[in-house]
């Protein structure tokens, strides 16, 4: 449901069809709310199956967040504006939790998105390859993932040792 493609496909839809569209912050938005459904109103209850549903949707977004290769502008801050709208309503349905579990669940889901939306638990760039292979003159064409199968086609250039 949150793969890159199916948002790029969404944006792609809105700039074709405009308003008639489904956008990709109803998308986000109808999905948190599917997932959080327990949030809405009344006592608060989450059995444990829809509490690992929900761990899973925090976790995934987490890591489109800030595992690289990172996903694009418009997807990150979606992304960010989904967490901080869950946020919000966990706070307002945790007074409304009535077993010490969904307590639990939702205190820790509060922290776990607070940890994804502060930078300094990113993940570093990965760092670039120091070789370079016949024919490539511009790294951006090379990817050196594809380099997997060949490994002896590449020459490896290693610093002076002094």
């Amino acid at each position: 449901m949150l793969s890159n493609a199916r948002f790029d496909r969404l944006v792609e839809q809105e700039a074709i069809d405009g308003a008639a569209a489904y956008k990709p912050a109803d998308f986000m938005s109808d999905l948190r709310r599917g997932i959080w459904s327990e949030l809405e109103g009344g006592p608060v209850h989450i059995d444990v199956y829809r509490r690992n549903l929900q761990n899973s949707y925090i976790d995934l977004l987490s890591n489109k967040l800030n595992v690289r290769p990172a996903v694009t502008d418009d997807y990150r801050a979606l992304i960010k504006a989904e967490l901080r709208d869950l946020s919000a309503a966990i706070n307002v349905a945790m007074p409304r939790a009535v077993d010490r579990q969904t307590r639990a669940h939702l205190a820790d889901a509060r922290d776990q998105i607070a940890k994804a939306l502060d930078p300094k638990f990113a993940a570093p760039a990965p760092a670039t390859p120091a070789f370079t292979v016949f024919g490539f003159d511009d790294e951006d064409e090379l990817d050196p993932s594809s380099l997997n199968c060949w490994p002896d086609y590449a020459i490896r250039i290693r610093p002076p040792q002094e």
